[in-house]
């Protein structure tokens, strides 16, 4: 919900990407920088970093062609991905507003608005809300790219990197 509201106030406004990071995420700022230009440059329209699951030993939070993404076999530049967490996520205007003709609308007091429901389960897909709207940005025909530079801490009971 709280993205939702995020996304519903980042579309009321004039900036032009918008940056979601979990509590649990370590982070430089270099790490941000990459991910800005990969989206100012036009290479990306959601640009994600790498981190693992919760778990020792675990794969990322990240699927290419059907499975998850090993940190051992990450490519060496850039790259799409299907589906990402959210979690250290850099997401541009032209994302939404591709996704917008396909999100439910609502009658306020200021007219119809689309309801930025871009996080909630995609029809007929059964989906964690992150990757569901990794689905709807790549349905929209919208690049995910991941950045392999962009290694990240990801904390629990213990730090998974």
């Amino acid at each position: 919900r709280n993205r939702t509201f995020l996304t519903q106030s980042f579309m009321e406004s004039d900036y032009e990407m918008l940056m979601f990071i979990d509590s649990d995420i370590g982070f430089t700022a270099e790490d941000f920088y990459a991910l800005f230009t990969l989206v100012a440059s036009n290479h990306a329209d959601v640009a994600v970093g790498c981190y693992r699951l919760k778990q020792e030993g675990s794969k990322l939070a990240a699927h290419h062609d059907g499975r998850l993404v090993s940190l051992e076999t990450l490519p060496k530049k850039p790259f799409e991905v299907e589906y990402a967490g959210t979690g250290f996520m850099l997401i541009h205007r032209r994302a939404f507003e591709a996704i917008k003709p396909k999100l439910p609308v609502i009658d306020t007091i200021r007219g119809k608005i689309p309801r930025w429901w871009a996080f909630d389960l995609v029809d007929g897909v059964e989906l964690p809300e992150d990757y569901s709207f990794c689905e709807r940005v790549r349905g929209a025909g919208m690049r995910v790219v991941m950045d392999p530079s962009v290694i990240l801490d990801h904390w629990g009971l213990a730090c998974y990197n």
